[in-house]
Formats: C-alpha cells, structure tokens, sequence
C-alpha cells in the first residue's frame, strides 16, 4: 500500500475513464440553460451516469493510494480499502488533502447506495418513478465535485512522480 508512480498511474487510467462517464451526462446537466431550467428525457438515466462516474473516480483515489478493494458498485463508507486510502493520502499530501478524499468517498457512498434503484427499479416501479430531473441535477453537481476534487488530489500525486 503506498501512493507511488504506480499508483498514479493506475489511477490517471481509471480518471480517463470516469472522465468519459462524466461526458456522458446529458449537456442539459451539464450546461446552465438561459432560463435556468432544466430538462432531462429520463431522469433516472442521469442519475445512473453520475453515479457511475462518481464511482469510478472515487476508484481512481483507491487506486490512486495503491489499495486493494473490492470489485462491487458500492464500497461502504467504513470498508478497510477507503479508510486505508485516507491514511495514505494523510501521509503523503495532508489533512486537507484526506478530508477532501473523505468527502469523495462519501458521495461516492451515499450515490452507490441507490445503484440498484437507478439499474433496475423496485417491486414493478421503473427507475424513473422514483426520480425527478431535480434529483439529476443534484447528482451531477455531485459528480463535478467529485471529479474536480479527485483531480485536484490525484495531480498532486502526478507532480511528484512525472517527470515532465
């Protein structure tokens, strides 16, 4: 376990992916509108794209701090994967670098807790019955500060170790 050229180099692969779930979003989230409203052809499709690059960004730190973890949508908050990936990020870049890593994983926990809801429904309701584009739009100001804080951890890793 250890933040190391490795490790950010893993983790730099796992952002670009995130990085093309997040430009998968709908350019109606992604974009103010001139009226300031918003809408989305299926809300809970939204919510299923952010969660998804939220979950893989947060990966990106796990990866990032050269952790193991498991390989499911949803890592509880208080696994041994991300409480080591706090530590490692602590030691190498500082509290404020960990809380903001702390932060990411709790998004990241609180979004995949309703992967299932947003993949699949529950008890004959479509995922769209459950969701309202509010709730998309909550999702991607999640995920865009999700993604702006885990890059803004992970080039801290990139600079120590890239050469360029």
């Amino acid at each position: 376990m250890g933040i190391d050229e490795s490790s950010v180099n893993k983790a730099m692969t796992r952002m670009d992916d995130a990085k093309t779930r997040f430009e998968d979003i709908s350019s109606d989230l992604r974009s103010e509108s001139d009226e300031g409203s918003v809408n989305v052809d299926s809300p809970s499709t939204e919510v299923q794209k952010c969660q998804r690059a939220i979950e893989l960004y947060a990966k990106s730190l796990l990866d990032f701090s050269g952790v193991q973890y498991p390989t499911k949508h949803q890592i509880p908050i208080e696994d041994d994967s991300i409480k080591n990936s706090i530590r490692a990020i602590r030691s190498e870049y500082g509290d404020e670098a960990a809380e903001n890593a702390y932060r990411v994983f709790l998004i990241a926990s609180l979004w995949g807790s309703i992967y299932p809801g947003t993949e699949y429904g529950i008890v004959g309701l479509s995922p769209d019955d459950g969701f309202e584009t509010k709730d998309a739009e909550m999702a991607f100001n999640h995920a865009d500060e999700v993604r702006l804080t885990t890059n803004g951890i992970i080039f801290l890793g990139f600079s120590d170790y890239n050469d360029d």
